[in-house]
């Protein structure tokens, strides 16, 4: 055995607990090594290397045996000293090893795209933590890192069609919160109801924090998602382009002139929003684009880098409104026809427009170095305005948001934990106005719907915090952290936080975690409307007296068996105080009249499974989720809790470039509210050219009182690629095909009754559809 100190490596994926790196290379010509299996063998885990034969693990500290192996080759016993430094480097070469064998046969099978088979997070990891990785995720058919999180378990009640209603353990679309390299992005998804602002040619992984968070990561009462922006090529110039999932995109990378540093820039567009494109359905109008940029420079002991991301939406659909009920109303005093009042009351479409942009520079040390620093500042703004035909009649609504903030912190990592000190500051502006559209009524009639007052506030937010974590005693690790809210100067909220872990045997850790959460921004779309799915999070506004708060205790398992199979068991409990809240008072998509203020609470179990090997990729997960809200003197069962909820995939490698897949998703006992109106719903999500036409008007009967039939779906697709060299480099032609709800089984999201009567109807989710998809990448 040969003993080895691994030294300090260039890059770290967490900011916590040890992890080890490399590349394991083939000797004679040193081509990378895909599928190599690296096992620490005291510990009973292994990851295998990727495609660029790269791996990474975590380590406890201390002397570690590692064996790593891979058939053909002379495998390697090595020794790995897990010191002081977090960050380790352990490259390795293998030796061909000549087999006595009459007829040998060689295949290779596509390595795993994903992070190691154990699962990544790091020894001391709060429960509900979970990595992202969604081009390596079997349950999708186009890589979406938002998509990503409704498959992993902890995304209870979204499904695969959450769009921009994505809500984890009993909260709602606007109490997650996004950071893209640690900067908010207020809002991540796009009006279609399809998908993220974030192209896959520009983010490359991230963790979902579904449980207690840690004290450096406040602002989301439901979850928080890190995502990590891809890296572009410091040496090559490099373009990815596709047409999947609707949009088409295109991207390119590489070094700066001069050797000043690298950059990556590119963009995705819908078919439908390309000029002249004139679509398939006639109701309804959509366009989708996003853009991002990204230059990255090292600057003294450190890399400066400097990002740009923007997104516009335009979603538009025929009112198709009861023009009879309206000119009733209108017509009151009997001074003109109704058909004449409903005609000018009635705009043609309702529609809805939003551009949205952050930008931000940040600064990060030497990730080796046990001391690390890291700066951020950022900018971010959006404007929405809508058009919409309400009950009482049209309606607009303007809407505008701004940040501007800066955050810093500092890291001292030892042998037996760290600590990590910074702060936040951000200003937050918005400004929500719905007005009467110029339309008369006509004397004497009184609108169903006023108006509420113009909200407009402006509001300074800072936030100090600090935690520690560190081993008391061999297997144990603690974390102890806070956080403090100061509004305008003032303490709005103080965000205590405890988590400890136990290492009970090499093959099972146990967790819990407690603490409190606040949140100065909310969004005023209505939670229970079946538009949420569209608008989910999409109209923020800032607080103007006391924030939202969370309390929240999560408590979990994993067990690892073998080195390719791990589960998990985590159960979780949540209490919501000081919500704004569009429901019981409206049935509107967005708040016309006034808010309530509201609390709830939630809880559930999850159970999850992985599998990885170098050649199948699984995952299944079932969870349970109950909750209910409590506003203006009512207790109901809202849209997100109360539900059972099924899904499991499975991707296969027959060869080296083909990659079957299939998946599931089912669910029951979900709740919904009985609606009232004209609505024309083919299906969601819009970016496929369904159509849609109408709205909901009046709730009927009370909150959550019906429930939405089980659904199941069943997803099954084929990924091929073919690798042609061009001059000195590879070019990668990968093609797709999906059929989607294979069974065509409808997932409903909403049950409406006609304003004239007659059968309910289900405003269902996406039916049986071929989707097909190629890429390129050089």
């Amino acid at each position: 055995m040969l003993p080895l100190l691994a030294q300090g490596s260039r890059e770290s994926l967490s900011s916590t607990g040890v992890q080890l790196c490399g590349v394991v290379r083939a000797d004679g010509d040193g081509e990378p090594l895909a599928g190599v299996r690296v096992t620490v063998v005291d510990e009973a885990f292994a990851t295998e290397t990727r495609a660029n034969g790269g791996y990474c693990l975590r380590l406890f500290h201390g002397q570690h045996r590692v064996l790593v192996s891979r058939q053909g080759f002379a495998p390697q016993a090595l020794t790995v000293v897990a010191g002081d430094d977090p960050d380790l480097t352990l490259d390795v070469t293998l030796v061909t090893q000549a087999l006595p064998l009459r007829e040998v046969r060689v295949r290779a099978f596509a390595a795993d795209r994903s992070t190691p088979i154990r699962p990544s997070e790091p020894w001391d990891a709060e429960p509900g933590q979970r990595r992202l990785m969604p081009q390596g995720d079997p349950a999708l058919s186009d890589a979406d890192p938002l998509g990503s999180v409704t498959s992993a378990p902890d995304g209870v009640g979204s499904g695969p069609e959450a769009g921009a209603a994505l809500r984890v353990r009993g909260g709602s679309a606007d109490q997650n919160r996004i950071l893209l390299d640690g900067v908010p992005v207020y809002l991540p998804a796009h009006l279609s109801g399809a998908m993220s602002v974030f192209s896959p040619d520009f983010v490359d992984d991230g963790l979902l924090h579904a449980g207690v968070p840690s004290a450096r990561l406040g602002g989301g009462l439901a979850s928080v998602v890190e995502l990590r922006s891809r890296d572009p090529e410091p040496d090559v110039v490099t373009t990815r382009a596709g047409l999947t999932g609707g949009l088409a995109r295109l991207s390119l990378g590489g070094p700066l002139p001069v050797g000043l540093g690298s950059f990556l820039v590119g963009g995705r567009v819908s078919a439908r929003g390309v000029p002249g494109f004139a679509g398939d359905a006639s109701n309804t109008t959509i366009g989708v684009r996003d853009l991002f940029g990204k230059l990255r420079v090292p600057v003294g002991a450190g890399v400066l880098e400097v990002f740009a991301l923007s997104a516009g939406d335009q979603l538009a659909f025929a009112t198709n409104a009861n023009a009879g009920a309206a000119g009733a109303v209108a017509a009151a005093d009997g001074s003109s026809s109704s058909t004449d009042v409903a005609t000018a009351l009635q705009p043609p479409e309702n529609r809805f427009d939003r551009s949205s942009s952050t930008a931000a520079v940040t600064w990060s040390s030497d990730t080796s170095a046990v001391r690390r620093a890291e700066a951020r500042v950022w900018r971010s703004t959006s404007v929405t305005s809508s058009s919409w035909l309400a009950s009482g009649g049209a309606l607009r609504l303007d809407h505008a948001f701004s940040s501007l903030g800066a955050s810093a912190e500092a890291t001292w990592r030892g042998r037996a934990g760290m600590v990590v000190v910074g702060w936040s500051a951000e200003r937050l502006a918005t400004r929500y106005v719905v007005s009467q559209a110029a339309a008369p009524l006509g004397a004497g009639a009184t609108p169903r719907i006023l108006p509420m007052p113009p909200l407009d506030a402006a509001r300074v937010f800072a936030s100090p915090f600090a935690e520690a974590r560190w081993r008391p005693a061999p297997r144990w690790s603690l974390t102890v952290g806070a956080r403090d809210e100061l509004a305008d100067g003032a303490l709005s909220g103080f965000e205590p936080r405890l988590a400890v872990r136990f290492r009970a045997s090499e093959w099972l850790s146990l967790g819990a975690a407690a603490g409190r959460v606040h949140q100065s921004m909310q969004s005023l779309d209505n939670h229970e409307s079946i538009f949420t799915t569209f608008l989910g999070g999409a109209l923020p506004v800032v607080s103007s007296g006391a924030v939202a708060r969370a309390d929240r205790l999560d408590v979990g398992a994993d067990i690892t068996l073998g080195a390719h199979l791990a589960l998990m068991v985590d159960a979780y409990g949540n209490r919501f105080g000081g919500l704004a809240q569009v429901a019981p008072a409206s049935a509107q998509p967005f708040a016309v009249e006034g808010l309530a203020r509201a609390s709830a609470q939630s809880s559930g179990v999850l159970f999850g499974m992985t599998y990885r090997d170098g050649r199948v990729s699984a995952q299944a997960s079932y969870a349970y989720s109950a909750g209910s809200r409590f506003a203006d003197g009512v207790r109901y069962d809202p849209a997100s809790g109360g539900a059972h909820a099924l899904s499991a995939a499975l991707a296969y490698s027959t060869s080296e470039n083909t990659t079957l897949r299939v998946a599931l998703w089912a669910g029951g006992g979900r709740r919904t509210t009985l609606t009232s109106g004209d609505l024309e719903w083919a299906s969601a999500p819009l970016v496929n050219g369904e159509d849609l036409a109408g709205g909901p008007q009046q709730w009927l009967g009370a909150l959550g009182a019906a429930t939405l039939p089980p659904f199941v779906r069943v997803d099954v697709g084929v990924r091929q690629a073919w690798n042609v060299r061009v001059g000195s480099r590879p070019l990668t032609l990968t093609g797709t095909a999906s059929v989607l709800n294979v069974f065509d089984r409808a997932d409903a999201r909403g049950i409406f009754v006609p304003s004239a009567g007659g059968a309910r109807r289900f405003a269902s989710m996406l039916p049986r559809t071929l989707a097909l998809g190629v890429e390129w990448a050089y």
